[in-house]
């Protein structure tokens, strides 16, 4: 099932509970609940993309198998650089900040940023969906598999990239 960002966004928004929503009327504390479902928001969408990144290192790791079993050795090194740029790119993604972007703008503005923050990172879900597919397109008896190990290399690189542009949004930048 393919998740839908507004259906995340409806989703935190209705698990405010009911002492939020009335402590929300007091100045200040609206902003707060903001930024709270913002970050929760966010930590749901990079929690997604972590997931298909780890889809895909499983995939590769049960490749690395299948190359072993068919006497391949000359595949193996590529593979290992592959999962090890698969966990490296995991971890970044988790362990990403959301970060309060400049103290200085006022509130309406952080939270544009916030929320461009989010769809940039829900982007980043298609492009690791490609990376999925691609590695679901390993098999040994594959006659181009130097050319496809390539591709992925490249397709996690773009990702990579792409993704390390993320603090460039908070900077506003982009």
């Amino acid at each position: 099932m393919k998740v839908n960002l507004d259906n995340i966004k409806n989703d935190v928004e209705t698990k405010t509970n009911y002492t939020d929503r009335l402590l929300m009327k007091l100045p200040g504390y609206d902003n707060y609940i903001k930024n709270k479902q913002f970050y929760e928001m966010d930590r749901i969408v990079r929690e997604y993309l972590s997931k298909n990144i780890i889809l895909t290192k499983s995939k590769v790791q049960s490749f690395i198998s299948e190359i072993i079993d068919d006497g391949k050795m000359q595949f193996i090194k590529p593979l290992e650089s592959l999962t090890l740029n698969l966990e490296r790119i995991f971890k970044k993604i988790q362990y990403a900040s959301f970060g309060n972007s400049n103290e200085n703008l006022k509130s309406e503005d952080q939270n544009e940023i916030k929320e461009r923050v989010i769809e940039y990172d829900w982007r980043l879900i298609s492009e690791s969906e490609i990376l999925e597919q691609k590695c679901s397109s390993l098999s040994s008896s594959n006659e181009n598999l130097d050319v496809l190990l390539k591709e992925l290399k490249a397709e996690l690189e773009k990702i990579e990239s792409e993704f390390d542009k993320r603090k460039e949004v908070l900077l506003e930048e982009i």
